[in-house]
C-alpha cells in the first residue's frame, strides 16, 4: 500500500528462553520500485474513456500500487455497465515499469417497460418508464416515469451526472407533475416539484447527499362537501432540505463478507 510491491520482508526471531518470551524482528528491503508506464483500456465500444479511467485512484507516472487496482476493479464491476472487467499487469518498456490493462465487456444498461391496468377507482391505466444509467456512454443516469389514467396523470423526470466538472461530485435534478382528480371525492390537486442535489465525498469510506425540494401545489376544493377539504383549497409552496450520510466499511463492494454501512437521513 506504500508503493514498494517488490519489498522482500525477512523475520528474524530472538528467543529469551528465561523469560519465555520471543523478539520478532521484522526486516523490510526495497531496492526498486515499479511504476505504471501506461494504462490501456480495451473493449469499451459504448463507454467513454475517462468514464473508466476516472475510477482510478492511479495515472501513468504512479507507483505501482496492487491494492488500489484491486479496489478499482471492484469499482468498474459495481457500475453495473459491464458483464466483465478484468485488470492485468505486462511487463513496460524498462524493469522498473508496467502497464497496466483493462479489459471489459460491455452490458445492456438502459430498460424499457410499459404496462396497460384497470381498477375500479382509476379505470384503465397506462404507464410508461424509461432508465438509463450510461447516457451516451457518459456514466451519466436518466429516468423518465409516466403514468396516466382516468383520475390521475404523474410524469417524473430525473438526471444525475456522476462527475459534475470533472470532479468526484455527482449533481442531478429532478422534476415531478401530478394532476389528481378522484372520482369518489369533490376535489382536486395540481402539483409541480424542482429537486437539485448533490453528492460529494466526505473520506474515503464516507458519503454526503444533499438535495432541496420546491414544490408548488394547488387544491381546489371550494366547492366539497367537506369542511375538512374546503379548508384546504388555495395554493401553497413547500421548500425542503433534505440530506443523507452513508458510511461504508466493507471488504469489498461487489461481494462483501464482512463490514457494515451506516446511514444517517434528515
Amino acid at each position: 500500500d506504500s508503493g514498494m510491491p517488490l519489498a522482500k520482508v525477512s523475520l528474524i526471531g530472538d528467543k529469551n528462553d528465561s523469560l519465555g518470551v520471543i523478539d520478532l524482528n521484522i526486516v523490510f528491503q526495497n531496492d526498486r520500485k515499479l511504476f505504471v508506464e501506461r494504462i490501456d483500456i480495451r473493449g469499451n465500444t459504448q463507454t467513454l474513456d475517462r468514464v473508466i479511467r476516472r475510477e482510478f485512484d492511479i495515472v501513468e507516472g504512479d507507483a505501482f500500487n496492487p491494492l488500489m487496482l484491486q479496489k478499482t476493479e471492484e469499482r468498474l464491476k459495481a457500475l453495473g455497465f459491464f458483464e466483465k472487467v478484468s485488470i492485468r499487469i505486462n511487463t513496460g518498456s524498462s524493469s522498473e515499469k508496467v502497464n497496466v490493462i483493462v479489459d471489459v465487456v460491455e452490458s445492456p444498461t438502459g430498460s424499457l417497460n410499459f404496462g396497460v391496468g384497470y381498477s375500479t377507482d382509476t379505470k384503465i391505466t397506462g404507464s410508461l418508464s424509461l432508465s438509463e444509467k450510461n447516457l451516451l456512454g457518459k456514466g451519466q443516469k436518466l429516468t423518465l416515469n409516466l403514468s396516466v389514467s382516468e383520475s390521475s396523470q404523474s410524469l417524473n423526470f430525473g438526471f444525475t451526472e456522476p462527475a459534475f466538472l470533472g470532479r468526484d461530485l455527482s449533481a442531478g435534478i429532478g422534476l415531478k407533475f401530478q394532476q389528481v382528480d378522484p372520482s369518489e371525492s369533490t376535489y382536486t390537486s395540481n402539483s409541480t416539484s424542482i429537486s437539485p442535489n448533490f453528492g460529494f465525498k466526505t473520506g474515503p469510506n464516507s458519503r454526503m447527499q444533499i438535495s432541496y425540494e420546491l414544490e408548488n401545489l394547488e387544491i381546489n376544493s371550494k366547492n366539497s362537501l367537506s369542511a375538512v377539504l374546503r379548508n384546504d383549497d388555495g395554493q401553497y409552496t413547500n421548500s425542503s432540505i433534505n440530506s443523507a450520510y452513508v458510511y461504508a466499511k466493507r471488504n469489498s463492494i461487489v461481494e462483501p463478507t464482512n463490514g457494515y454501512i451506516l446511514r444517517l437521513t434528515n
